[in-house]
């Protein structure tokens, strides 16, 4: 491996590769309580999709829950769920043009932030977010697909 330069001038063997590499207890205590803090910022970010959805606050306490994560896992017919039905209702994007940025920044929240945690964190980790998506967020697709990039992004390029 090659040598780095750290913060004294000194030069160490060892990479830091992720958030994990860094073996000295306060490191570690500091990566797990910043890993749980965004855990629960993101729980939150889910449950306001959620909320953006349906207008209920919590999944768990929707009637529907159940109806509406398979409808959303649905592929193919009649009663799936859509990008358009997210767009239309309860806030419909021809009435208010602003919720199409608030939905795009939100979408871009959903599928970064668990790809940027499987490469801080290492993959096991991101498997929470990607579930939370899929849960909390109840968007199924976009969970499973999220967890791919979270694959591919913690994975090394051609092996090195």
């Amino acid at each position: 491996m090659m040598a780095e330069l750290t913060m004294t001038g000194e030069t160490t063997d060892e990479a830091i590769v992720d958030c994990w590499s860094r073996t000295s207890p306060k490191y570690v205590r500091r990566a797990i309580v910043m890993l749980l803090l965004l855990a629960v910022l993101f729980a939150g970010l889910c449950n306001f999709t959620f909320w953006l959805r349906t207008g209920h606050y919590w999944a768990m306490t929707f009637p529907g829950y159940d109806a509406l994560l398979r409808r959303s896992f649905n592929p193919a017919g009649t009663n799936q769920v859509t990008l358009s039905q997210f767009l239309s209702s309860p806030i419909n994007v021809q009435v208010v043009p602003i919720h199409s940025v608030i939905v795009g920044l939100l979408f871009a929240c959903l599928c970064s932030i668990p790809i940027l945690v499987a490469i801080l964190y290492r993959f096991v980790s991101s498997i929470a977010f990607a579930a939370m998506v899929v849960f909390l967020a109840a968007m199924p697709w976009l969970g499973l697909t999220v967890l791919l990039g979270c694959a591919l992004a913690s994975v090394r390029p051609c092996g090195f």
